[in-house]
């Protein structure tokens, strides 16, 4: 199937930052709660969830909403410290084969989007460190803004697809965690391609009967060229 558009998560998926993440997660939840979080906690709680979940699951399901603020901008400065730490030393860079996919998306003329759990300061950061607005409009990006449902919720996906005015349902969806692809589903996404930055990330994706693919690399993609009839 040739998609009419792409849709790309982008923690963990256009930029590898799984480990900045957990650290800066870890970091607040140990001081808040005395002990950081477990591999378990952060598959299930953390990736992919929003910010609001993995605050409760350090403070308990009755944290406020103002408390959850407060203490998501306090992981988020810590995070973006290590970012920024990343860039000064010239090591902050998008996923293997992330700017070479962007690039032949583009020239095919591919309609593209991020859908992304990220704060709005963050994905601002996101485009001055990486230059995203060679291949995306900041505008139209979906990122979690009070009132939107955070994924396994389709929202993200289906405003992601809107803002380029193309169908959720014709389009592959990129992305690495469980709930990311569970609202890439809840969207009727055409395709959903997973991307592991580790061997055990990767089999862990490979058994997830959503997936039609699990890459390391974003090279191994194989993005047919539009208007082209596919034979099979």
């Amino acid at each position: 199937m040739i998609p009419a558009g792409l849709l790309f998560d982008f923690n963990g998926t256009l930029f590898l930052d799984n480990l900045l993440n957990d650290t800066a997660w870890n970091r607040l939840a140990q001081a808040l709660r005395g002990f950081p979080f477990s591999e378990e906690e952060q598959r299930t709680y953390v990736r992919g969830k929003s910010n609001a979940a993995a605050v409760r699951r350090i403070l308990g399901e009755d944290t406020s909403e103002a408390d959850c603020g407060r203490y998501s901008e306090q992981k988020e400065e810590i995070y973006l410290a290590l970012c920024r730490d990343l860039q000064a030393q010239g090591k902050l860079s998008l996923a293997p084969g992330a700017e070479e996919f962007l690039n032949r998306a583009k020239t095919l003329g591919y309609p593209m989007n991020i859908a992304t759990s990220a704060q709005p300061g963050n994905v601002d950061y996101y485009f001055s460190a990486f230059g995203l607005e060679q291949w995306f409009d900041r505008n139209k990006v979906s990122c979690l803004l009070p009132g939107i449902p955070g994924k396994p919720a389709p929202d993200l996906y289906l405003r992601a697809a809107a803002a380029i005015e193309v169908d959720a349902q014709d389009c592959w969806v990129l992305e690495d965690a469980a709930s990311g692809i569970q609202s890439a589903q809840n969207a009727g996404a055409a395709k959903i391609i997973a991307i592991g930055e580790t061997e055990q990330a990767r089999k862990v994706l490979e058994d997830n009967p959503l997936v039609e693919q699990v890459i390391s690399d974003f090279r191994q993609v194989a993005l047919p060229e539009r208007g082209k009839k596919q034979c099979g």
